[in-house]
Formats: C-alpha cells, structure tokens, sequence
C-alpha cells in the first residue's frame, strides 16, 4: 500500500513515515498543502494521512482538496486533540476516521488493515 502523509511537523512526518514503512507498505511525506497536492496530482496513493492543523492550513480544507482531486481515497485525519465535534465534522467532510497523534505502532497497523479491508481502499 502506497501511503502519503502530511504533518507539518518534521518529526511526526518521519516517525509516522517509518513505521509505516516497517509495517512493509511504501511511505512518503510532505510538510504542507501544496506540497501534498502536487504529490496526489503525480502520484496515486492508498491512504492519505493528514494531520487537522498545518501551520496557518486548516486540514479540513484539504481534505476536501485532496477528496477532490483523489475521490475514494481514504483520508485519516489526525490531531493533538481529537475532540468529539472535530472527529464528528471530519468524517462528516468524508474522512475514513480522525486519530490523536502520535500514532503509535499498533494504531498504525490496525488502521492500515481497516484500510485494505474498507470499500474504499483501492
């Protein structure tokens, strides 16, 4: 499975990027929504994982970019805080599910096999 992450945080970027690698799946990361459309414009991925805050960039909006140009994609949002009303309007927007950060190893996993198994993974 093909993975793109977008944090604007270096050192989330790379963790979140290395595991997803050790779990045997192709990762690649990018630190803002520009970044993150070109990517999707070049390249298609299994799973977006996208982080709510990007700097000054509210994630909501891109993901809406990203489902735009990638529809069926599965987007998982995630946040320092993944409040009720944020996870509610998130998936609302189409996002497969929202998730605090960091992602632990086991998070990971089990969201990539939700992802292989979902309608929507393709």
């Amino acid at each position: 499975m093909r993975v793109l992450i977008i944090d604007d945080e270096k050192i989330i970027r790379d963790a979140t990027r290395i595991m997803v690698q050790d779990a045997g799946h192709q990762g690649e990361s990018v630190g803002n929504a520009a970044a993150a459309m070109e990517q999707l414009r070049q390249t298609p991925f299994d799973l977006v994982l996208l982080d709510v805050q990007l700097g000054q960039t509210n994630g909501l909006d891109v993901l809406r970019d990203v489902l735009l140009l990638r529809p069926g994609v599965p987007v998982l949002m995630f946040t320092a805080q993944a409040a009720a009303p944020l996870a509610e309007e998130s998936k609302r927007r189409g996002a497969f599910d929202i998730v605090e950060k960091p992602l632990t190893k086991a998070q990971l996993e089990s969201i990539l096999a939700r992802v292989q198994m979902s309608p929507q993974a393709g």
